[in-house]
């Protein structure tokens, strides 16, 4: 069993995979499906195939995509019932371009054509089931024919009824012979045989013989059959101890006991008198316990009892078989219903085959036990498909298309970055990441597009303020974990960092600045003092972190005064940031810098992070006396 799409301008077929993920691409003018995507290499993804055990789903990826349904009018033969699984809408689907986290996707079905305005083959999706041959009656029905020319008799065709079954005639004896028996009617030797058969509904007697006179049998009184009569050599052929061939009855009295009516069980004037079925089970089930092969288990009932001639003719009404089935014992039922099945039960079982292949959702549709339900099932699908029919085009398509959530990542190879992360350079989920063609970049000046952290804090690290800059998605090491997990890359959006108590500290929203590039020092110049250029280690990833913000120049030696710079200085013990204070020259702390890259915005005007200049020039004169004094006590 397996899918696969047949490109219509060629005899080519793209099988796709039992389980994962394939890519409608366009190359060359030419549509196909691969496996792998290659699309620095002249491939356009059009669309994404998953499939899986439910069935498959295309989403559209670069273009929009068209779906012709392939069974838009049930196939001849089919009741209304059925075509109420069938998709009645001949007009085609049309499935939207992915954009952003918005995307349509459908179910397709066996015959679907899909079409693309770029290109103008199509593609037809085809499903290949595995043809099992079970219990076969080819060569049963061959077996018959020969048979039915080598004795010299015509084979009378007949009706099978759930009751009837004619493959266990049990003759006395001490050995049974196992033999292959037709479905059809079998040849009948001379050899008088009386058969005891489960069903009480459909009586009947296959063996009168030639030489002795045919058993009389009183309707109102049954009694079980304890041994076989004998017959005489002379006018009927020896049968080996019980065995299951079946005897040859006379031309004249096939057609007579065909003349016969079949008498109901109901009809029976006095049922107590007859054997009860628990005996008759008892009587019969050692020698068919032992001696019957698979074929015969499947189809035979085991006990039997003795039953008028039978006639051809099926039974008048259905009656009669829920009166006698009442009738019959619940261990009886059971077994029968471990061992039988009617053709009438075979018929309805293909017709469910036919509807489970409807699509919409991969629903597995239990039978009911009685088709009088079934049909009232069917004709409410029907009433819902002729409802469905007449809802605007838009409507249909959002039933048959995915806008919630994508599992899946889509973007471009990642290249992710780490920083106070738990995940070391030796984790097997480092080894998924490369396995899957990404890469694990450690320099801060490599571009990266994904930064993975420590579920907890925000640090305040070089990579997340450049990663936020720089717009690039920021997440918890749980999505390289998870991803590992389910061996592919998932969605970014479920695994977002979660840091209210720093978003109250630092009063930003991260969810307004995350993946948006930030570029609050836009065309300024950023001088650090000596003092705090020491602090940053190396100092060139703090230079980084400026460029990314739009700074125009970075420093840290002299300042020229005839440009305009922001001085970024320690609080404290700074005597380069005290002298330029001291000129008239404003110097903020580090903060300045981070937290203007958190908010996506830079406020001068404020005096949030502006360093005061008594508070410097204090702190530089309560040093002075304490070194004086230090080497006051030294000289002495």
């Amino acid at each position: 069993m397996a899918w696969s799409l047949a490109v219509s301008s060629e005899s080519a077929s793209f099988d796709l995979p039992g389980e994962g993920i394939a890519h409608l691409v366009l190359s060359l003018n030419r549509i196909g499906v691969v496996r792998a995507l290659l699309l620095p290499y002249g491939q356009t993804e059009l669309g994404r195939i998953d499939v899986g055990p439910w069935g498959v789903k295309l989403k559209a990826i670069s273009d929009t995509l068209s779906i012709q349904p392939g069974q838009a009018r049930p196939p001849g033969g089919h009741t209304t019932a059925t075509a109420a699984a069938l998709d009645p809408r001949t007009e085609k689907y049309e499935l939207r371009p992915c954009t952003g986290e918005f995307s349509e996707a459908i179910f397709l079905r066996h015959g679907d054509i899909i079409t693309s305005p770029k290109v103008a083959a199509h593609l037809t999706c085809r499903w290949t089931d595995s043809k099992v041959q079970v219990n076969s009656s080819m060569t049963d029905a061959v077996q018959v024919t020969d048979s039915a020319h080598t004795n010299g008799v015509e084979e009378t065709p007949e009706e099978d009824t759930e009751d009837e079954d004619l493959d266990n005639t049990i003759t006395a004896g001490s050995e049974t012979k196992k033999l292959p028996q037709p479905q059809a009617t079998p040849q009948f030797s001379n050899q008088q045989s009386v058969v005891v058969q489960e069903t009480p509904t459909a009586p009947r007697i296959t063996g009168p013989n030639n030489s002795l006179d045919v058993l009389e049998i009183e309707i109102s009184h049954f009694e079980p059959v304890e041994e076989t009569p004998t017959s005489s050599p002379a006018s009927e052929r020896e049968a080996e101890p019980f065995s299951t061939a079946y005897t040859e009855e006379p031309q004249d009295k096939a057609s007579e006991n065909a003349a016969k009516p079949v008498e109901p069980y109901e009809a029976l004037p006095n049922a107590s008198e007859s054997p009860s079925i628990d005996a008759l089970n008892t009587e019969v089930e050692g020698v068919n316990g032992t001696h019957e092969d698979a074929h015969q288990r499947k189809s035979k009932s085991s006990p039997q009892m003795q039953i008028p001639p039978r006639s051809s003719r099926k039974r008048a009404s259905s009656t009669v078989d829920q009166d006698s089935s009442d009738a019959v014992s619940t261990s009886r039922f059971n077994k029968r219903a471990k061992t039988t099945k009617s053709s009438h039960d075979n018929n309805q079982d293909d017709t469910h085959g036919a509807i489970r292949d409807s699509r919409m959702e991969n629903t597995d549709i239990e039978p009911p036990r009685k088709a009088a339900t079934r049909t009232k099932k069917r004709l409410s699908e029907v009433a819902e498909a002729t409802e469905e029919a007449v809802t605007p085009r838009s409507q249909r398509s959002s039933q048959r298309s995915t806008t919630a959530a994508i599992d899946t990542y889509e973007g471009p190879t990642p290249r992710v970055a780490f920083s106070n992360s738990s995940i070391l350079k030796t984790n097997q989920a480092v080894k998924f990441l490369k396995k899957q063609g990404g890469a694990h970049v450690e320099a801060l000046n490599d571009d990266f597009n994904i930064l993975c952290i420590r579920d907890g804090d925000l640090p305040k690290k070089a990579k997340v303020l450049r990663a936020i800059a720089r717009g690039v998605p920021i997440v918890t090491d749980k999505w390289l974990l998870d991803s590992a997990k389910a061996v592919h890359f998932l969605s970014l959006a479920a695994y977002k960092p979660s840091v209210p108590k720093q978003e109250k500290e630092w009063k930003f929203k991260l969810e307004d600045v995350l993946g948006q590039p930030q570029a609050p020092f836009k065309r300024i110049n950023i001088h650090f003092t000596k003092s705090l250029k020491a602090v940053y280690q190396p100092f060139t990833e703090i230079e980084e972190v400026c460029k990314a913000a739009g700074a125009n120049k970075v420093t840290s030696a002299r300042i020229n005064k005839t440009e305009d710079f922001i001085v970024l200085a320690k609080e404290d013990d700074d005597a380069e940031a005290q002298k330029l204070m001291q000129d008239g020259v404003r110097c903020y702390t580090r903060d300045l810098l981070t937290h203007s890259i958190f908010r996506g915005l830079l406020d001068l005007d404020s005096d949030e992070f502006r360093i005061d200049s008594g508070a410097v020039a204090a702190a530089g004169a309560t040093d002075a006396p304490k070194e004086k004094k230090k080497r006051g006590r030294e000289s002495t």
